[in-house]
């Protein structure tokens, strides 16, 4: 089996459904401090009773239920964790899944893929990820206790702290298209992009885009509104993008750098491409140009001036530039 060494982390054993190291499920939030020697965390409330606590030091995110005490772990670059000798934390997410694939045959155990079409042992209360290191995907692991076991981004706890539900329905595309040609779309500024103008309802942005209906929709609830719901996102596979609303209005359009359009400013090739790349020459034309810049909620650039916001999305065992576009009102609320 393939390992990728990770020096001098430290070294955590793993006993499914009941602990991961030191943090045994079912401990108060305090325990989990204690357990962890950390002089302190960093809390969030989520809703109806489930809270996390966020080590940042240790690499570390604790998931607790308010009658049940601690959940879940996410172990992202923090202490490695084994599982029969393979190393859970910090390698290339296909190594990973190729080593608990043939561990888990010899074991007999059933193997689902989760949202993120990463492995997921129900059994061992194990579902495995992928975080960012540069323009790298490297695996990291969510344990969880008896009851989420069976499908841990599904339960509230899980959801209440890292809600998929967009990313599910985006993540699995056909891999058919990523060999497509792509169309070039060109950027405007606080106006639109390609066939898309910011302001349009959602009947001019299917027309536009000559799609009938989305591949998948969120509508948000907002009792201040006349009809009672507002469209929050459509997601539309054949073309490649979400289109974001405030109300019945066109705000934002991210460009899925997997499969979307391919987006050129000013000469910089924004879509699909090396993420790092991408943000030193749009770091380099915002100078140039003395346009305000600032760290997006991704960490990723945003550069006000010209309704962008830098993203990426995996693919593979990668990232790759997936950029929104949008209003003076979307870069307000992401600065």
């Amino acid at each position: 089996m393939s390992h990728i060494g990770l020096g001098s982390k430290m070294a955590w054993d793993f006993t499914p459904l009941h602990s991961v190291g030191p943090l045994r499920f079912g401990m108060s939030e305090r325990d989990v401090i204690a357990a962890l020697n950390a002089k302190s965390a960093s809390f969030v409330d989520g809703s109806n009773g489930h809270r996390w606590q966020e080590f940042w030091d240790h690499g570390i995110t604790a998931l607790h239920r308010q009658e049940y005490g601690l959940v879940g772990v996410l172990v992202s670059d923090g202490p490695q964790v084994t599982l029969e000798g393979i190393e859970l934390i910090g390698r290339r997410p296909s190594s990973v899944k190729k080593d608990l694939d043939y561990l888990l045959t010899q074991k007999r155990l059933e193997v689902k893929s989760n949202w993120s079409n990463d492995p997921e042992i129900p059994e061992l209360g194990l579902s495995m990820g992928g975080g960012r290191d540069g323009d790298s995907v490297v695996s990291e692991a969510l344990f969880v206790a008896r009851e989420p076991s069976q499908g841990p981004y599904r339960t509230a706890t899980v959801a209440a702290w890292r809600d998929v539900y967009h990313e599910e329905h985006v993540f699995l595309i056909d891999e058919k298209r990523l060999t497509e040609e792509r169309p070039c779309w060109d950027l405007r500024p606080w106006v639109g992009v390609g066939p898309l103008h910011f302001g349009m309802r959602a009947q001019e942005v299917r027309a536009a885009l000559g799609v009938d209906v989305p591949t998948a929709t969120n509508l948000a609830i907002d009792h201040g509104c006349r009809f009672g719901r507002q469209v929050e996102w459509e997601w539309y596979e054949s073309v490649g993008v979400t289109v974001h609303y405030d109300g019945p209005f066109l705000l934002a359009v991210n460009v899925d750098g997997r499969i979307g359009p391919q987006v050129t400013f000013k000469g910089v090739q924004l879509v699909g491409a090396t993420p790092s790349v991408v943000e030193h020459e749009v770091l380099h034309y915002a100078e140039l140009k003395k346009l305000g810049v600032s760290a997006g909620t991704t960490g990723l650039t945003n550069v006000y001036e010209l309704g962008l916001a830098l993203d990426v999305v995996r693919l593979g065992d990668s990232f790759v530039s997936s950029p929104t576009f949008a209003t003076r009102q979307w870069m307000d609320g992401a600065h």
